[in-house]
């Protein structure tokens, strides 16, 4: 049995104005999802300052400016020590961290009402319970997340600016719209459930469990700017030479996880997009129900797609 030390982190953040800080949507998760603490990360302490002196000054003078022309503010926090995926020991805990964070994800949004927006493969980590070494799934940096609607409302309005990490985005908030401008529109669920499922292909590729280290990147255009990687996701799913080639690329030990997980989701996808573009417009051009879109992606049938009954967390007593 391996034995842990609960270890700890200083974390830095330049808030924008306006927006909400990280350590209270971790209060608010923690109060909200009490049954689920051991897997979000727990600010021990923080605290804000208006300017972050003398902490400003370590900083590049571009930078400097650039804070102080946002009047944004720092926010320190202690946080629990986190371990990326790719140090884990072997797939089967990749997987086990996996569903703790696609299932935390979803709780956080649908009981919490907190949206992450920023799912990556540096968002998304693990950590060894203290007591019997079990490594836990965490999602991890909150700073980018808005609180929402209740189901069925729509997200608030700050939502509609585009957030994420360009590999893992969802297609929709990537591509441009039909006069090659950046779309408008909320980040939804749906749309951090198929980051959820980007990271996943990102991780049979980079995530060498075996050394311990992630990969440098196997496919260019997947990071390259935001309209190429969307190009690359969209021929992902709809080209199955571009799929067979890509994940010929995964490391050996995934074999069974693309068999089991990712060509079913990828099935999943595709079928849910090409479902959303039956729609006509006025003039009778096809164009993409996103509303239809959000009702097809659900976590039910993620979980259904790669097998996994979702866990009965113990209730909060009312």
């Amino acid at each position: 049995m391996r034995r842990t030390h609960t270890r700890v982190a200083l974390k830095t953040c330049w808030t924008s104005p306006g927006r909400t800080s990280e350590p209270v949507f971790l209060e608010h998760l923690k109060m909200k999802l009490f049954h689920m603490a051991e897997h979000f990360p727990v600010a021990e302490a923080w605290r804000e300052f208006e300017q972050g002196q003398p902490f400003l000054e370590m900083l590049d003078e571009k930078i400097q400016e650039k804070i102080l022309e946002d009047s944004r503010r720092l926010i320190y926090q202690v946080t629990l020590r986190l371990q990326p995926l790719w140090e884990l020991d072997s797939v089967e805990e990749f997987e086990s961290c996996y569903i703790d964070i696609v299932e935390m994800h979803f709780h956080a949004h649908d009981d919490a009402h907190v949206l992450h927006r920023d799912i990556s493969e540096n968002n998304a980590m693990s950590r060894r319970r203290a007591s019997d070494g079990k490594a836990l799934g965490y999602l991890n940096d909150w700073d980018l997340a808005c609180f929402v609607g209740p189901p069925g409302l729509s997200e608030s309005s700050t939502s509609q600016h585009r957030t994420g990490t360009g590999p893992f985005m969802a297609i929709d908030l990537q591509q441009p719209d039909g006069q090659g401008k950046s779309p408008k529109r909320d980040h939804r669920y749906c749309h951090n459930l198929e980051s959820l499922f980007w990271l996943l292909v990102w991780a049979v590729l980079h995530f060498d469990l075996q050394t311990k280290r992630r990969r440098t990147c196997r496919v260019t255009e997947w990071e390259g700017n935001w309209k190429a990687a969307a190009q690359f996701k969209s021929a992902f799913l709809d080209n199955s030479e571009t799929q067979r080639q890509t994940l010929k690329l995964a490391l050996r030990p995934y074999a069974g996880l693309v068999k089991r997980w990712i060509l079913p989701l990828a099935d999943m996808f595709q079928d849910a997009r090409h479902n959303c573009e039956k729609t006509r417009d006025a003039e009778g051009f096809k164009i993409f129900d996103h509303e239809m879109y959000a009702k097809e992606i659900t976590f039910e049938k993620f979980m259904q797609t790669i097998g996994v009954k979702p866990r009965q967390w113990v209730l909060e007593k009312k």
